[in-house]
């Protein structure tokens, strides 16, 4: 991005990093610059899926805006809670919902808040609403936190589900396919666990979490 010579991709590309921080404005202005830069040139197809890069591009720009996700005390809440200040995140975030109570990612980060703090079942009324709200069920991390709540309140046959539904969303997600295996551990369910967090270090061979489950699960035999 820093180039002399300005790459248009680069900031593509950074506008998704942005995004999974949860940096909506520096996602955005990404977006924007990435949009005005390919501004005369012709629309190329990303992927397989038929979307555009330029339509894909103005498209999340507009859910920024329509949802008000550069609002400061959305930013602050982010933050704070990202930082172990649950309390007051979950403060600044339900102060948001109340001016955009129709937004999945503010309950999406209520729910986060509230997990952080093993509030386990008001965690999953969030994550809940955030699926109710448009484009909450879309969203592969809502499902995953989901089921982290969902299996803490013993609701492990929907856990399952859940993280079924997850992992078609984006299958490579190591999160959502060590917390499979977790979930096997739970329902003693070993040899199934070990698949699972086999498959996590397929993709992630320094995951620590994987790598420690399959060395207690040796340690047994």
């Amino acid at each position: 991005m820093d180039s002399d010579k300005e790459i248009p991709d680069a900031y593509f590309n950074a506008g998704f990093f942005y995004l999974k921080k949860r940096d909506y404005s520096e996602a955005k202005g990404c977006f924007e610059s990435y949009l005005g830069l390919v501004a005369d040139e012709k629309d190329e197809e990303l992927g397989e899926n038929g979307i555009y890069k330029k339509e894909r591009a103005q498209e999340i720009i507009n859910k920024i805006s329509n949802r008000n996700l550069e609002n400061d005390r959305f930013r602050d809440a982010y933050k704070l809670i990202s930082e172990g200040q649950e309390e007051k995140g979950l403060e600044e975030i339900r102060k948001f919902i109340r001016d955009n109570p129709v937004v999945w990612n503010a309950w999406f980060l209520l729910g986060w808040g509230l997990r952080r703090l093993g509030r386990f079942e008001d965690a999953k009324q969030a994550f809940l609403k955030a699926r109710e709200c448009e484009g909450g069920d879309e969203n592969a991390d809502t499902l995953n936190e989901l089921a982290i709540c969902q299996m803490e309140t013993g609701e492990l046959k929907e856990a399952k589900e859940t993280l079924v539904d997850a992992l078609s969303m984006d299958s490579e997600n190591t999160k959502i396919i060590s917390n499979l295996g977790c979930l096997c551990l739970k329902m003693n369910q070993n040899e199934e666990a070990r698949k699972y967090f086999e498959v996590v270090l397929e993709i992630d061979p320094d995951d620590k979490i994987a790598t420690a489950q399959i060395a207690k699960l040796d340690a047994e035999i």
